[in-house]
């Protein structure tokens, strides 16, 4: 019995050791002209408070169906400008739903202008850029990569997790948000959970956590301040396994909280919760 038991484990750890291992990409480099078809649906919810009084509480859902053509790149050939042609995009809040462009509208994405999207013949109403970034998102020229700050150089098996890039995770996530915070502060790690199909392509389904603590910021034009911040945030996609393929899904969970000393000595609590699930397939692919 003891030589079979043995003998048992001894083939497990083989059939274990043999397992199937595969090389995980979470970016598609780009080239300008390059189009694709875009749809993501996002909700935000936001209630802030005193003590057990809640002064604000905002929800809102967002649904968006459109092209993207890549207009420019940064040396990673990551699209730093694309325009966006709308199909749809709605935002439901309060149990309305109200149509927030027309479709045929053109979007222009430049993570170099400030807003960064605007209306190709005008602005966009900060409202319309608020629910649009629920579901879009432009790169920071030259700035770290999904792959640099979630991914992996090496092979991994299905069940197999490494290590968030804490260092460039907080230098991405300062300059983004302005709050100061350190790698330190940060934890987090990525899962290769399984092989999933987007369409026809063979694609590595991923899910992630990072999570930060002890956060602060600087005073705002308001004279705010925010004493303490922390966020924990659930990430995953499925990211194809050929090299070349462009299609991909990816979704993400984050919940932020806030400590807010306004002026006067007040302090206010705000807790931010916010959805996306993205797909972008590109022309050919994923049929």
């Amino acid at each position: 019995m003891l030589l079979r038991a043995c003998s048992l484990l001894l083939l497990a750890a083989g059939v274990s050791a043999s397992a199937q291992t595969y090389a995980i990409s979470l970016d598609r480099s780009v080239l300008p002209g390059q189009t694709y078809d875009l749809s993501g649906d996002g909700s935000s919810r936001q209630i802030t408070s005193v003590g057990d009084r809640t002064l604000k509480s905002q929800e809102f859902q967002v649904s968006f169906r459109g092209q993207t053509k890549v207009q420019e790149i940064d040396k990673n050939g990551e699209a730093i400008r694309a325009e966006l042609t709308v199909v749809k995009l709605t935002k439901t809040a309060a149990g309305g739903t109200v149509e927030l462009l027309k479709p045929g509208t053109v979007v222009i994405a430049d993570s170099r202008q400030t807003p960064s999207l605007t209306l190709k013949d005008g602005l966009l109403e900060e409202a319309t850029q608020a629910a649009l970034r629920l579901v879009y998102s432009i790169h920071t020229p030259d700035s770290a990569t999904d792959d640099q700050i979630f991914g992996t150089k090496k092979l991994h098996a299905i069940g197999e997790t490494w290590p968030v890039n804490t260092i460039l995770a907080a230098e991405d996530f300062g300059r983004n948000s302005g709050l100061s915070l350190t790698p330190q502060q940060l934890n987090g790690n990525v899962t290769l959970v399984g092989i999933g199909r987007i369409g026809s392509l063979a694609c590595a389904q991923v899910q992630g956590t990072i999570s930060g603590n002890g956060i602060y910021g600087p005073v705002t034009d308001a004279g705010a301040k925010i004493m303490r911040a922390e966020f924990e945030a659930e990430l995953g996609g499925c990211f194809p396994l050929l090299a070349s393929a462009q299609s991909y899904t990816e979704n993400y969970l984050l919940r932020i909280h806030l400590l807010i000393s306004a002026p006067g000595g007040m302090q206010m609590q705000s807790t931010v919760e916010v959805k996306s699930n993205t797909q972008r397939i590109a022309r050919g692919e994923a049929q």
